[in-house]
């Protein structure tokens, strides 16, 4: 996963390591793929009840959209961006997690289908969302230093929008049926389901006022940069409250890392937006 990242950032510059990184980055994917299979395999069970699988999801997802994408449009920063994601979540399952604390969830007895059905297309839902984020983040980079924004790259962020959109809402649906099944009842306020909720209304208002041109292209291109920041509230900020019934996973380093990200994340956001109003004031 190192590896991959450093070439994609060296691909920036050297056009020999675009080819490589791709070819790496493809290796990481595979990789994920054994270890999900392996896992299976091992435990005799769908490997997709625990926080740690749903990560290694997410690396498995981004890595592959991040490939597919950016080989096919060349736009180098994106897979440079996804490269660097991958690499991030596994530092969180390689530290601030410690392995693999968190056993399969108690309540899947007689519910694992939903279990499963809802963690894959959360899963597959959230890797279209992250990968539209950081298409906002390379569009945001292009503005700030002078690049020209093609119609077709709009396109593509926000027809990626849509589609995590769509798989998002079904996964969020499913992990109502199976919230029926394991807790008795659909839809409880639980802070994890507001944490997916706030997704769903965050991409949604971003669609609409792409919709009605209420703001300005590169306004919607700052919201959906954004995104990426919800979506790391949900997969981990609402786990570090404490409460509801999805409280589990807390750690110092979880918290550090994703105090890390966040602060990280909207200075990059910051500066890629300002950074070209103040070139022009000097």
């Amino acid at each position: 996963v190192c590896m991959a990242f450093g070439l994609s950032v060296l691909a920036l510059w050297k056009s020999w390591a675009w080819k490589a990184a791709l070819v790496m980055q493809s290796i990481v994917s595979l990789g994920c793929a054994g270890i999900f299979l392996w896992r299976g395999i091992v435990e005799n069970r769908v490997p997709l009840t625990t926080l740690y699988e749903m990560l290694l999801a997410l690396v498995l997802g981004v890595s592959i959209f991040a490939v597919a994408v950016s080989a096919k449009g060349r736009v180098k920063p994106l897979l440079t961006c996804g490269s660097g994601i991958c690499l991030a979540l596994f530092l969180v399952m390689r530290s601030a997690l410690a392995g693999d604390p968190f056993g399969a969830v108690a309540m899947i007895v007689n519910s694992s289908f939903w279990l499963s059905m809802h963690v894959f297309t959360i899963a597959v839902g959230f890797c279209g969302l992250i990968l539209a984020s950081l298409l906002a983040h390379v569009m945001l980079a292009k503005r700030a230093f002078g690049g020209e924004v093609s119609v077709s790259l709009q396109k593509l962020l926000f027809g990626t929008l849509g589609v995590g959109f769509a798989v998002s809402t079904l996964g969020t649906l499913f992990g109502g049926f199976w919230a029926e099944v394991a807790w008795g009842r659909f839809w409880g306020w639980d802070p994890k389901e507001n944490g997916a909720l706030l997704v769903l209304i965050w991409v949604l208002v971003v669609i609409h006022l792409k919709a009605q041109n209420f703001v300005k292209p590169k306004t919607l291109e700052v919201l959906s940069s954004l995104l990426l920041i919800v979506i790391a509230f949900c997969l981990f900020g609402v786990n570090l409250l404490g409460v509801g019934l999805h409280s589990y996973g807390f750690s110092a380093n979880l918290l550090v890392a994703f105090s890390a990200f966040v602060l990280g994340d909207v200075w990059v956001v910051c500066f890629l937006s300002f950074w070209k109003k103040n070139k022009r004031r000097k």
